[in-house]
C-alpha cells in the first residue's frame, strides 16, 4: 500500500483569471458602441422626419413655363394639320361675317357720308353748345366703313333661346262615366273606327261590346277558356280579333257574332295583337318570346319573328318600314322587316 500523499490542487493565477474576462469586456464595448451609433441614426431619422413631415404629402411644384412649352411643342408636332384646318375655317368664317351689312352701313344710305349723328349736332364727337345753350351729348359718327370687330362681336353673341309654346288652358278633365260589367280585371280595350262602340276583354274570359255614347252593354262574346289579354278591331274587315292566356288567337265575325277562324301556333299566353293597316295580316305576340305574323284569310302563319329572349309584351304595326315594332321584357325594342321576317334594328337603351 502506497503511502504517498495526494498532490495539492492547482489554483489559477491572476493572469489566467483575467484571460476569459477580456473577450467579454470587448463584446460589451462593441455592443455599447453599436447602440450609440443606432441612437445617432434614430435621432437623425427623427430630425429628418420632423423637418420634412409638413411637405411629405404635398405635390412637387410644377414649372408652368416648361409645361406650356412642352404642350406647345407637342401640339405643333402632332396636331399641326388639324390646327391649320381650324385656322383656315376661322378665317373663312370671319370673311363671311365681314360681308354681312351692319347697322352703320344701313344708316349710311340714309345719312350723307361724313355727317355726325347727335341730338343737337356737332362734329368729330366734340361737345358744343346749342343755340338754346344746352349741353350736347356725345356724338356718334355715321356713314363710316363697318368695322370687323363689330361684326365679330355680334357673331359671337349667343342666339336667342328657343321659346316653348305655352299650351292653351282648358278646364280640368272630369270623370264622364264609369262602366261596370266585367267580373275580373279588364286587360284590353279597343275602339271601333267609326267611333260607335268599343270592345273590352277581361280576366272573366268574356269579350264585351259597349255602346260608346250611352255606355250600355250591347253584346258579350264567350269562347276563351282563360283571361282575354288582347282585343283588336280591324279597320278593313268586320272582324274582331282576340288573344288570351289559353294560347288561342280568335277571329270573330261581327255580322254573325261568332268565331270564324282560329290561329294556332303560340306555345304560351298571348300578350298583344296588331292589325296591318293596308294588308290582310295579323301580328300576335306571346310569352313564348315570339311574334307571329298570320294571314287573316287563310289562317296560315307567314313568319315567326324570333329574337327576343323574354315575353314580347306589345306590338305596333304600320304601313311604312319598319312595319312591325315589338317591345319585350328583355328590355329591348326590335324593328322588323315584314317582307324578310328578320330584325332590322334592335334598340337596347331601356334598363331593368
Amino acid at each position: 500500500m502506497s503511502t504517498e500523499a495526494a498532490p495539492p490542487p492547482v489554483t489559477p493565477t491572476d493572469e489566467q483569471q483575467k484571460k476569459p474576462e477580456e473577450p467579454r469586456r470587448a463584446s460589451t464595448i462593441h455592443s455599447e458602441s453599436y447602440m450609440k451609433k443606432l441612437n445617432l441614426v434614430f435621432r437623425s431619422m427623427k430630425r429628418s422626419r420632423d423637418f420634412f413631415a409638413a411637405d411629405y404629402q404635398a405635390y412637387p411644384e410644377v414649372n408652368e413655363k416648361g409645361d406650356e412649352l412642352m404642350k406647345g411643342i407637342k401640339k405643333r408636332n402632332e396636331y399641326r394639320h388639324v390646327l391649320n384646318h381650324v385656322d383656315e375655317a376661322r378665317r373663312k368664317k370671319e370673311d363671311e361675317i365681314m360681308k354681312v351689312p351692319t347697322a352703320s352701313g344701313i344708316i349710311a344710305d340714309v345719312v350723307r357720308q361724313g355727317e355726325v349723328l347727335a341730338i343737337t349736332g356737332g362734329e368729330a364727337g366734340q361737345a358744343k353748345k346749342s343755340a338754346s345753350g344746352g349741353q350736347l351729348i356725345s356724338t356718334l359718327p355715321v356713314g363710316s366703313q363697318p368695322r370687323a370687330e363689330d361684326n365679330t362681336t355680334r357673331a359671337l353673341l349667343p342666339s336667342k333661346a328657343p321659346v316653348m309654346i305655352k299650351p292653351k288652358w282648358h278646364a280640368p278633365w272630369k270623370l264622364y262615366r264609369v262602366i261596370s260589367g266585367h267580373t275580373g280585371w279588364v286587360r284590353s280595350v279597343d275602339v271601333e273606327p267609326e267611333n260607335q262602340w268599343f270592345a273590352s276583354g277581361g280576366a272573366d274570359r268574356i269579350i264585351k261590346i259597349w255602346d260608346l255614347a250611352s255606355g250600355k252593354l250591347r253584346l258579350s262574346l264567350t269562347g276563351h277558356i282563360s283571361s282575354v289579354r288582347a282585343v283588336k278591331i280591324s279597320h278593313r274587315n268586320p272582324y274582331l280579333f282576340s288573344g288570351g292566356e289559353d294560347k288561342q288567337v280568335k277571329c270573330w265575325d261581327l255580322e254573325y257574332n261568332k268565331v270564324v277562324r282560329h290561329y294556332h301556333g303560340h306555345l304560351s299566353a298571348v300578350q298583344a295583337l296588331a292589325v296591318h293597316p293596308t294588308l290582310d295580316v295579323l301580328i300576335s305576340t306571346a310569352r313564348d318570346s315570339t311574334a307571329r305574323v298570320w294571314d287573316i284569310r287563310t289562317k296560315c302563319q307567314i313568319h315567326c319573328l324570333s329574337g327576343h329572349t323574354n315575353t314580347v309584351a306589345d306590338v305596333v304595326c304600320q304601313a311604312t318600314n319598319p312595319q312591325v315594332i315589338t317591345g319585350s321584357h328583355d328590355s329591348t325594342v326590335r324593328l322588323w322587316d315584314l317582307a324578310a321576317g328578320k330584325t332590322m334594328c334592335t334598340l337596347t337603351h331601356h334598363k331593368v
